[in-house]
């Protein structure tokens, strides 16, 4: 039995920081351009938000592989078991599509681990996963 990995899922600040920066900047774009597309522009964003389109951007949490086993703690005290599904593999991060099938719902979750947020050796261990995955996956990688 080995002992089991642990990847922090959290977005780093430079990211959040260059997205605030970018809707900043469009939205003084669309003000000056015209008021219509700005509050049009407003009223996607905030239905984008509100469909859950940026959670795998910005969500919290941790993600656990042990005993042949993925799992995701949401930092409010609920671990569930996860499937993994896809991956999308990346030298800065690597992006991993789960589905939850104990909830009869097969809700789809999309988590990203970015690797200036795990120790060296946890990222390592991910790509180990992630090429496991692949191959068993038949040696196709998915691609964005």
């Amino acid at each position: 039995m080995q002992k089991p990995v642990v990847w922090q899922v959290r977005t780093p600040f430079w990211v959040w920081f260059v997205t605030v920066t970018v809707l900043l900047l469009v939205s003084l774009i669309l003000v000056f351009q015209s008021f219509v597309l700005f509050l049009s522009a407003t009223l996607a964003t905030f239905l984008c938000c509100r469909r859950r389109v940026v959670h795998s951007l910005f969500a919290r949490g941790s993600l656990r592989f042990e005993n042949g086993g993925w799992f995701y703690d949401a930092h409010h005290g609920s671990e569930r078991q996860v499937l993994l599904k896809r991956v999308w593999p990346n030298a800065f991060w690597t992006t991993l599509r789960f589905t939850q099938e104990a909830s009869g719902a097969n809700e789809i979750m999309e988590l990203t681990v970015w690797k200036s947020r795990v120790p060296e050796q946890a990222w390592r261990a991910l790509g180990m996963l992630v090429a496991q995955h692949i191959a068993a996956a038949g040696g196709v990688r998915e691609r964005a």
